[in-house]
């Protein structure tokens, strides 16, 4: 491997339900950590479909005129929830805004969660655009990856030695957002 190569880790054992398997993927994980800080992964268990309906699901999100796109905005900047507009965000306030768009989803809670109704810090109920499957398809790919995300973590508590299911009671409510993100053609004077 040369060294702008990043190495590519099989995950393939660690869904194949043997305790050999996940720590083959926990070894190679922990190398890859130490050694390089980075890597890809194969084999991940979301299913290439999931991954093209959401595609999809964003492409017809951002199609839709921008006031139907609005009314998915309500205080995003406390929620982190719903639509951002074109030039709704500038991480760089001596630049000019963004040129895209954005939507965010997180953990779907009910409008009584606890945790809702006790107003913690980015725990909002989720805006879903009246677009059919949409819902179905967005949620069903965030989980999937949340589940990934569990399984990875299953594998790095083996190769620090401790219980495979150390992390899991941490990664039962994530503050995890999946943002969709739309950057259209940009114009010949954009910054």
């Amino acid at each position: 491997m040369s060294e702008l190569e990043l190495p590519v880790i099989d995950l393939a054992p660690a869904f194949a339900g043997t305790p050999e398997g996940l720590q083959q993927v926990a070894s190679e994980l922990g190398k890859a950590a130490r050694e390089t800080g980075f890597f890809y992964v194969r084999n991940h268990g979301v299913e290439a479909e999931l991954i093209d309906a959401t595609f999809s699901a964003a492409h017809t999100l951002f199609a839709q005129p921008t006031d139907a796109k609005a009314t998915l905005s309500r205080n995003f900047f406390k929620t982190n929830r719903g639509y951002v507009p074109m030039k709704g965000e500038n991480l760089d306030p001596t630049k000019p805004s963004d040129l895209k768009e954005a939507y965010n989803i997180g953990l779907d809670l009910s409008a009584d969660d606890p945790r809702i109704l006790a107003g913690e810090p980015f725990r909002a109920v989720n805006l879903w655009p009246e677009l059919p499957g949409w819902k179905d398809t967005v949620l069903s790919y965030f989980n999937a990856v949340w589940d990934l995300g569990r399984t990875l973590h299953k594998a790095i508590a083996l190769d620090l030695g401790i219980e495979q299911t150390f992390f899991e009671d941490k990664l039962d409510a994530p503050l995890a957002t999946l943002r969709l993100l739309h950057y259209p053609p940009q114009p010949d004077d954009a910054d």
